[in-house]
């Protein structure tokens, strides 16, 4: 496989220039001198970079929240996220009250064979929580 690097004035150079924002563009060219084909490699190389970090940014995301939950779990209770003593500001409390909404939205639109089944497993929580479904937790925190 060969590489031929794109020079400047290449319609292809100018289609990926004009597709990104000139804000965004002109920090990849003051970069590079105002070589525009060394700026959008620059960019392809900054889109390669953030596309490696995803996976292991994914990975800790999960692990700070399940570390978050588990710690917030031993001190306020397993429904932490409906204890006042936990101080969740307005906005998280909006995103758990949505998120409850969106959960019993969902619920009604299974066959009766699936709310039956998904029911079974949900019955302790709804003795306790009534008449409310559970969840994980803010996606704000």
């Amino acid at each position: 496989m060969t590489f031929n690097p794109l020079a400047p004035g290449d319609p292809v150079l100018d289609a990926l220039q004009a597709s990104l924002s000139p804000e965004r563009f002109a920090t990849y060219l003051a970069a590079a001198g105002g070589n525009r084909p060394e700026a959008l490699r620059l960019y392809t190389w900054n889109t390669a970079l953030s596309a490696a970090f995803y996976g292991p940014l994914q990975g800790l995301e999960v692990a700070v929240r399940n570390a978050m939950h588990r710690e917030l779990s031993a001190r306020y209770g397993p429904a932490w996220y409906d204890n006042p003593q936990a101080g969740l500001d307005a906005g998280a409390l909006d995103r758990i009250s949505a998120g409850k909404d969106e959960l019993r939205r969902g619920y009604g639109r299974h066959t009766t064979a699936e709310r039956s089944a998904m029911s079974q497993p949900l019955r302790k929580v709804s003795r306790r929580l009534r008449p409310r479904a559970m969840v994980f937790g803010p996606a704000g925190l």
